[in-house]
């Protein structure tokens, strides 16, 4: 399982970071589209995740001759996720703190500015500043590594759900 989840887990992790990189080329322009790259963010860890399904099958047909269990394909699927969840952090953690380290500061300035536009209450507005303020901090690049990775592993637990209900094969 540990070779399988390297592999696959890797692959996954590869394609996140490629895609991710093609997405955010989208952001480096004068008006960048936020919203338009948060869709292309979330359609690209779940295209990415994919290789969890073939992970599994892969495992499942040349390792343990054709049978697997739900747990054992989930427990996999899981660890597919664990690996390319952590190679995501990774690249999103070196955009935010090496290539665009102004990118939180110019994603608040949009949201307010949409916000703003939107017609939200200062209370609303004041709010998202807030939260905002975590990311802006010394801290900012960490706590956004993890809740990429956790965004990633989450998606990544759900693939590997719907995959081992239909990869589940017991002699």
């Amino acid at each position: 399982m540990k070779k399988t989840s390297l592999k696959y887990g890797g692959i996954g992790g590869l394609i996140l970071g490629t895609l991710f990189a093609i997405a955010f080329a989208f952001l480096s322009t004068d008006n960048p589209n936020y919203k338009l790259s948060e869709v292309i963010g979330y359609v690209t860890m779940i295209l990415s995740l994919s290789v969890v399904y073939f992970g599994i099958r892969n495992f499942r047909d040349d390792d343990l001759d054709g049978s697997i269990s739900f747990g054992k394909a989930f427990t996999t699927g899981l660890a597919i996720s664990a690996v390319a969840a952590l190679i995501f952090a990774a690249f999103d953690t070196l955009y935010v703190t090496v290539l665009n380290p102004e990118f939180f500061a110019d994603y608040m300035d949009w949201q307010l500015e949409t916000m703003t536009t939107d017609g939200a209450s200062q209370v609303e507005i004041q709010k998202v500043t807030d939260q905002f303020e975590m990311f802006l901090g010394p801290m900012g690049a960490a706590i956004n590594g993890v809740v990429m990775f956790l965004t990633v592993f989450l998606i990544g637990l759900v693939v590997s759900l719907i995959s081992s209900v239909i990869l589940k094969k017991t002699d």
